[in-house]
């Protein structure tokens, strides 16, 4: 029974050895097979972002210099106070609607918070094509109904109106207005308002 333990404890000690044997050849093996890569650095140019929340204040700058007529104003847009979200319960049922009140909408909030908060670690990950959704209002007002606007004041109103986006579209877009427009379209614009053209070079 002793000889039994003590040959049992060399073949183990054995095995042993020929494992670490065999750990040691595929270390050398690896070492010898395999040249590490060099890690090179790629300067990454810096993105100029723009600041979306100085787009009313740029928009009403624009709006004081250009708009000859002062139609055009900004535009305060306010919520409703109960939210409608539409969401999936799993990929194969159908939609469904719920209205939530303030509080709800709070939750909600923080929810998407945490969920962007996790996926970017904590900004440390970046998130490539995303878009981001911004809704800026500007409101052109006529001193008279459109019927008197064309008739009494001989005023056409689709140009006035297309003048106004050409103002708002060259801030938001960070455009000039020949940049935004075909030539011939170009020529048009700068008979009827030539200051739009000349300002927003």
């Amino acid at each position: 029974m002793l000889n039994t333990k003590k040959q049992h404890r060399k073949e183990k000690q054995i095995l042993r050895d020929e494992q670490q044997r065999l750990q040691e050849e595929k270390e050398a093996h690896l070492k010898k097979t395999y040249i590490p890569l060099e890690v090179v650095k790629v300067p990454i140019e810096p993105v100029l972002a723009q600041d979306y929340t100085l787009i009313p204040t740029q928009l009403d700058r624009q709006f004081e210099v250009v708009d000859e007529d002062g139609a055009l104003c900004a535009t305060i847009i306010k919520p409703g106070r109960t939210w409608k979200k539409k969401y999936y319960k799993s990929l194969l049922s159908e939609a469904t609607d719920v209205t939530l009140s303030t509080d709800e909408q709070k939750t909600e909030r923080n929810k998407a918070y945490d969920l962007l908060d996790a996926l970017t670690k904590s900004g440390e990950l970046s998130i490539d094509n995303a878009t981001l959704h911004v809704l800026i209002a500007s409101t052109h007002c006529f001193g008279e109904t459109l019927m008197n606007t064309v008739v009494k004041e001989n005023v056409n109103p689709i140009e006035k109106l297309e003048v106004s986006e050409l103002v708002v579209a060259s801030t938001i877009h960070q455009k000039t207005v020949t940049e935004l427009l075909e030539e011939n379209h170009s020529q048009r614009i700068r008979s009827i308002t030539p200051k739009v053209i000349e300002y927003l070079k």
